[in-house]
C-alpha cells in the first residue's frame, strides 16, 4: 500500500469546538475501539506502517518504531484526545471525515489514529499525533 505524507507544520489546539460539532452527527459512544474483528488488523497495519520506514523524513518526524511495539490503546481520556485532535484536523479540510468513535494506536512517542471505516469517495486518512495530541503528519491513500 503506498502512502503520501503531508506534514503538518502548525500544532493544533485541543478546543472544544462544540459550535463546529453540527457538521457530523456525534452520539455519546465511548470514544476507543476495540472489536476484535477489526483491531487485530488496524494494530498490524498501523504497526506495521511505523516499524518499516519508507523515507527519510518519516525517521525524522520520529515516526519510525521497533517493529511489535505498537499497541492498541484502550484508554478513554487518551483515545477522546485523539480523536478529538482527529477530527480538529480532518474538519479543516473535510468535515466527512470526523468519527465519533476510533481505534488509537500507541507506537513510541506517536499515536496513530486512522478513518476507521473508510468513508467511500474519501481518501483513507491516518493522523499522527505526538504525546500532547499535536498533528506531525497525515498518512494517505487513494479511496
Amino acid at each position: 500500500m503506498r502512502f503520501f505524507t503531508r506534514v503538518v507544520g502548525v500544532t493544533i489546539a485541543l478546543i472544544a469546538v462544540a459550535g463546529s460539532r453540527s457538521t457530523a452527527t456525534f452520539t455519546s459512544v465511548l470514544p476507543c475501539r476495540n472489536a476484535p474483528d477489526t483491531a487485530g488488523a488496524v494494530l498490524a497495519t498501523l504497526g506495521e506502517q511505523l516499524a518499516h520506514p519508507d523515507s527519510t523524513e518519516r525517521a525524522v518526524l520520529g515516526l519510525t518504531v521497533a517493529p511489535g511495539s505498537a499497541a492498541l490503546v484502550t484508554d478513554s481520556l487518551v483515545c477522546a484526545s485523539a480523536l478529538q485532535a482527529f477530527n480538529t484536523h480532518v474538519a479543516s479540510y473535510d468535515s466527512a471525515l470526523m468519527q465519533t468513535s476510533t481505534y488509537v494506536v500507541a507506537a513510541g512517542l506517536r499515536y496513530g489514529v486512522p478513518r476507521i471505516p473508510a468513508v467511500p469517495g474519501h481518501p483513507s486518512v491516518t493522523v499522527i499525533l505526538d504525546t500532547s495530541f499535536a498533528v506531525v503528519a497525515e498518512w494517505e491513500s487513494p479511496d
